[in-house]
């Protein structure tokens, strides 16, 4: 039960840290990819911005080799922007208890009272280097920022435009909505790295101006079989300062992360 809870928590947390990053360069007149360009733009222009989001909802989870089918688990998602990012993850009762920071990343497991210390570097065998808290930041709410300035158009795929990028050996396949410029899909591809996963983003609501993804899906194909479907019911956008609490007990045991999940 331990290495479930572990491996549910770290998963959970880390599946999001797939490439989006920096931000593109200005489009100039005469360049002869300023079509492109001003796609990505607006794609950039059309995420949301927000000092605090909460989201809670359920989540369906799938981990073949953990013998875990359509297992569902209530979430709750507090994020302040740039600052702290915590994961509450309950089924009956709290199970685990996920704090983000720039610098670092702490896993409560509440049922078999240890408090994990990890860092960023732990990503490296999902998604290579690329994992920063402001990937998984952006991840979460869905928006996009290309890691490079070289991303490149590829033909549509099902009425959405296509572009690609490498970094790192680390290529990264992006869906663009061609009407709202709203990311619906990102594909992560490192085979040196055996790295295989996708993030799809789907049925979008109107807050604050912006359209923002109420289900996520994510799927790791390797180096785990991995599939988590995430649908938020209720979405609070800046609606006063969150009371982020992660108070580990003193009984608590303190643990590094190991090194190989």
């Amino acid at each position: 039960m331990r290495r479930l809870i572990f491996l549910f928590s770290i998963s959970l947390t880390l599946i999001f840290s797939a490439g989006l990053g920096c931000k593109g360069s200005k489009v100039k007149a005469d360049d002869p990819m300023a079509k492109t360009k001003a796609t990505l733009q607006k794609a950039e222009a059309a995420g949301l911005a927000f000092s605090s989001l909460s989201l809670s909802g359920k989540a369906q989870m799938n981990v073949p080799q953990m013998g875990l089918e359509n297992v569902s688990v209530n979430y709750r998602v507090q994020i302040e922007e740039g600052k702290q990012i915590m994961i509450r993850i309950t089924k009956l009762i709290e199970v685990a208890r996920i704090l983000l920071r720039p610098d670092s990343i702490f896993v409560m497991d509440r049922i078999n009272r240890d408090l994990y210390a990890c860092d960023y570097t732990m990503a490296a065998s999902y998604l290579g280097d690329q994992a920063s808290y402001t990937l998984i930041e952006d991840m979460l709410v869905g928006n996009f920022h290309p890691l490079t300035n070289d991303v490149r158009p590829e033909s549509m795929v099902d009425e959405n435009r296509a572009f690609t990028e490498n970094k790192g050996g680390t290529a990264l396949r992006y869906l663009i909505n061609p009407d709202s410029y709203k990311l619906e899909e990102v594909q992560i591809n490192n085979s040196e790295e055996a790295v295989e996963a996708k993030m799809g983003y789907s049925e979008f609501g109107t807050y604050n101006g912006k359209l923002f993804a109420e289900r996520c899906k994510i799927q790791v194909l390797s180096p785990q079989d991995l599939a988590v479907d995430f649908q938020h019911r209720r979405i609070q956008i800046d609606e006063g300062s969150l009371t982020i609490s992660f108070n580990v007990p003193g009984s608590y045991g303190r643990k590094a992360c190991p090194a190989e999940k």
